[in-house]
């Protein structure tokens, strides 16, 4: 019973989220209107405060009370928008919170390829890991040239690299055109979607370690 309660709660919500989602994206369009409006409020400003002939023309125009019941209104609107993102933003960051709990991947990207692979190179200093497994997705007489002199050895599951020979292999593979790389770290495997960003694949526990490492290499966390 308990089960299938949750299970409903879990749809329901589901469906408010996309139908949040959705109306926030459309809010872009009203984003764009404000800072239209910005400008163009701005300027105007800037053409009456800087000159008194067109402040005293302003004064007599016809448009101002009702330009100020619109200013009035849209203040009015926008401050119980804010209101209301300020109060609902509370639960959606406790829920976010409880999700994080569970994840177990995460994308970082990075400024280059230096500060990618030296974020690899932490990881596996932090976990005392000696090696990684290497595995080109395409395999080719490129990929082994790259690595025949840098490689411990050939497994069944890939070409095994010392730890501290895996920034090299990287930077050599991407200097010939290669970058459909996966890693794998020992508790966490690395699947590389450019030359500086990368998907990682472990324990929760171990992303939020992954976490703290991809920040000290300024690392922006998807």
């Amino acid at each position: 019973m308990h089960d299938a309660l949750l299970r409903s709660q879990i749809n329901e919500l589901e469906r408010a989220l996309f139908t949040a989602l959705r109306l926030a994206k459309e809010s872009r369009e009203m984003q764009s209107c404000l800072s239209t409006l910005s400008i163009k409020i701005n300027d105007l400003l800037a053409a009456v405060n800087e000159d008194e002939n067109n402040l005293a023309a302003f004064s007599n125009e016809s448009k101002i009370k009702g330009l100020l019941n619109t200013v009035v209104s849209l203040k009015r609107e926008l401050l119980l928008l804010q209101a209301s993102l300020h109060k609902n933003l509370s639960p959606l960051n406790d829920f976010s919170l409880l999700l994080e709990r569970f994840r177990d991947s995460r994308t970082y990207v990075f400024k280059d390829t230096a500060h990618a692979t030296a974020f690899v190179e932490k990881l596996l200093y932090y976990w005392n890991e000696k090696s990684a497994i290497l595995m080109p997705r395409i395999e080719g007489l490129i990929e082994k040239e790259v690595i025949a002199d840098l490689c411990r050895c050939k497994t069944e599951r890939g070409y095994e690299i010392d730890a501290e020979n895996v920034s090299i292999v990287v930077t050599k593979l991407f200097a010939a055109g290669i970058s459909d790389i996966v890693l794998d770290c020992g508790e966490c495997r690395i699947t590389w979607l450019s030359r500086t960003m990368m998907r990682a694949s472990a324990t929760p526990e171990r992303i939020k370690e992954l976490d703290a490492i991809a920040l000290t290499q300024n690392a922006m966390l998807k």
